[in-house]
């Protein structure tokens, strides 16, 4: 039902991998700005159920938020790459 960590620390160059734990489907995208993502590469394009993945690696550092396209209000979470 939600992110944990919530918020995650990496360097440039480092991949964070998602493991959906819950019952609920998982798709990972990008916060966006006017209906655009704002990190487009961290778009996850399948969704998984129960034990599936996704995994990124950041080559640009900032602050990226990212929710649950499939999940209810409130999944979300922060990658802050240095």
């Amino acid at each position: 039902t939600k992110f944990s960590p919530q918020i995650v620390m990496v360097n440039r160059g480092e991949e964070v991998r998602f493991v959906n734990k819950t019952d609920q489907s998982m798709r990972i995208v990008s916060d966006t700005f006017q209906n655009v993502p704002i990190y487009p590469e961290f778009n996850q394009e399948k969704t998984v159920g129960k034990g599936g993945t996704y995994s990124i690696i950041f080559t640009r550092a900032g602050v990226w938020g990212y929710h649950n396209l499939n999940a209810t209000e409130g999944v979300v979470g922060i990658v802050n790459v240095r």
